[in-house]
């Protein structure tokens, strides 16, 4: 039996975009004849860090912080991530690779010792994920996963004065469709050396025909 050898790279960037909304599964389909399906997908993290990114004084920075994580809660990230389960059902594909895959933790903030408390992890959109695609009917399982970058428990402030802390860290990868014919096989390696890039893999996949 022929086999036919296919390398996939995954190198991804730390770039936040935020999606205006999921586009109908219809639309990212290709129809294409080929052997092999590959989707990629930016999950939304659920703010642009805007405010944040505005902040020019202590206090415009605490209220940004806690803008940032009003709009993340508002986006409703376990509803999300059973919309984007069903698109990524509805595509067939073996491989997908995904961005913007973030853990939002909280915790309290004592504004006279200016400490952080301990974080609670409040959303994992990765987990949100892959439990939506089980629940949905899917076998989809992590093949490969990398952290782009983490902000630390920060200070912030959600007027009129709920004082917290909130943390992030952003993740990508790729998951492979269980029981199908590709058998991979990861080894670890330095895809590029960017400041707050951490090695990503290289998998190589065999397809039978």
């Amino acid at each position: 039996m022929r086999k036919n050898t296919v390398v996939l790279i995954a190198a991804m960037t730390a770039i936040v975009v935020s999606l205006t909304g999921p586009m109908p599964a219809a639309a990212q389909l290709s129809q294409g004849a080929g052997d092999l399906r590959v989707m990629t997908y930016n999950v939304d993290e659920g703010t642009d860090f805007l405010e944040v990114a505005a902040a020019t004084n202590l206090t415009q920075f605490l209220i940004a912080v806690g803008q940032t994580i009003t709009q993340v809660r508002a986006t409703n990230p376990p509803e999300r991530m059973k919309a984007v389960a069903a698109q990524i059902i509805a595509a067939a594909s073996t491989l997908v690779s995904l961005q913007e895959l973030d853990q939002w933790f909280s915790g309290s903030f004592d504004p006279v010792a200016r400490t952080c408390g301990p974080m609670a992890l409040e959303f994992d959109l990765l987990q949100e994920l892959l439990g939506a695609l089980a629940a949905q009917g899917a076998s989809d399982e992590v093949a490969v996963q990398a952290r782009q970058y983490a902000f630390p428990p920060t200070p912030g402030l959600i007027l009129p004065g709920t004082f917290l802390c909130v943390q992030v860290i952003n993740h990508v990868a790729i998951l492979a469709r269980a029981g199908s014919v590709c058998q991979c096989s990861l080894r670890q390696h330095a895809a590029w050396s960017g400041a707050g890039t951490e090695s990503m893999g290289l998998r190589r996949c065999e397809f039978q025909r």
